[in-house]
């Protein structure tokens, strides 16, 4: 039985780790009963979720489970999706994500079309005179979308983006904790250590710092680590820059400066 952190019982648990498997193996398709067991309690308990099943529950949560859809998960082209608007949004991103040897998804260019109309002018409030900042910041958001989008599809279920919708477009909030805060939720579970996670090799910046900040992000929680940004404001863009361009499918072990 799933109680919150009070004792008491919650609504939709069935929901509520399916949604959690679901996510898991979006990262890790070859997870087994165990280890959704581990990875999914260890990510629910972080989200106030105390609770416990067997791994054969798990394994047979996943059997239930779909895929995501493939075509949208491949290498964006206009051939593949034409936006009705304005594209060079998205030719831009695309050009941004190529020097980093990355690209947009079918998916994920979809989503950031969407977006783009609705956030536009507030990312630009955020970093006014960077406009690859800003660039980042649409991209980290749609991939909140998109990673929503692929749980409904593992689950067989309506997307419904409500909890994204009042943070990003209704209550227009488009900053660094709210960002944080969602890619914990979403791209965090599972993760141990910082072997788990990727560091860019062409990351600029502080590398001691965005080392620091993601050993306060795993070990100390999304609080600590926000205050850690505040003391140093300087690894915030290169933390964004770090959390958007990462992949849990290529993994690059997070070293310090000059470690071999």
């Amino acid at each position: 039985m799933a109680v919150n952190g009070n004792g008491r019982k919650r609504k939709n648990v069935s929901l509520i780790v399916r949604d959690e498997v679901a996510n898991t193996l979006i990262s890790n398709p070859q997870a087994t009963g165990r280890e959704l067991k581990r990875v999914v309690e260890k990510s629910l308990k972080r989200k106030g979720f105390l609770f416990s099943f067997t791994a054969r529950t798990y394994q047979n949560i996943k059997k239930e489970m779909g895929k995501p859809l493939a075509d949208l998960d491949r290498r964006w082209s206009i051939g593949a999706y034409m936006p009705q608007g304005d594209i060079m949004p998205l030719l831009s991103l695309q050009r941004q994500l190529i020097k980093h040897d990355r690209y947009l998804t079918t998916r994920r260019a979809r989503w950031c079309a969407i977006l783009y109309p609705a956030l536009s002018s507030l990312l630009e409030q955020v970093y006014p005179d960077d406009t690859a900042q800003n660039e980042l910041r649409l991209m980290q958001i749609a991939s909140f979308y998109c990673r929503k989008e692929q749980i409904a599809e593992v689950n067989g279920r309506v997307l419904d983006t409500s909890d994204l919708d009042n943070i990003f477009l209704i209550g227009q909030s488009v900053g660094f904790e709210d960002i944080v805060r969602e890619w914990v939720n979403l791209f965090l579970p599972g993760v141990e250590k910082l072997d788990d996670l990727t560091l860019t090799p062409d990351a600029d910046g502080n590398t001691e710092l965005l080392l620091q900040f993601a050993n306060t992000l795993i070990r100390s929680g999304v609080e600590q680590a926000i205050a850690f940004v505040k003391k140093h404001p300087e690894v915030q863009p290169l933390a964004e820059k770090w959390m958007v361009l990462s992949t849990r499918q290529d993994i690059i072990n997070l070293k310090k400066d000059g470690e071999k």
